[in-house]
């Protein structure tokens, strides 16, 4: 049990609860009126409905080939490749040909 007496409200305390809760009042009524005719003057004009295609994106192109590790733990460039593709100046003896200006 409590002896602690609890302060009793003012009416100053009181009427500005009730105007603030008038405040709120009037500012909702003028929010859903107003909410209300603009959505009327929305549903007035005529909707238009428009087709959209769907746009189909190609699929990435495939990561290249993983490079062949050969002895040592080095990478073998010409592992897998047939012929002279894989010829690079150090194969034609380090001399490249000149290049026109």
């Amino acid at each position: 049990m409590s002896f602690i007496e609890r302060p009793k409200r003012s009416a100053r305390q009181v009427t500005g609860l009730v105007s603030v809760a008038i405040l709120h009042v009037i500012l909702g009524w003028a929010l859903v009126a107003g909410t209300a005719r603009d959505g009327l003057k929305l549903l007035k004009k005529p909707l238009e409905a428009v087709v959209v295609q769907e746009v189909i994106i190609p699929p990435p192109p495939p990561p290249p080939p993983a490079p062949n590790i050969g002895e040592g733990g080095q990478v073998d460039e010409d592992a897998g490749q047939a012929g002279g593709e894989g010829a690079n100046a150090a194969d034609v003896g380090g001399v490249l040909p000149p290049v026109a200006p």
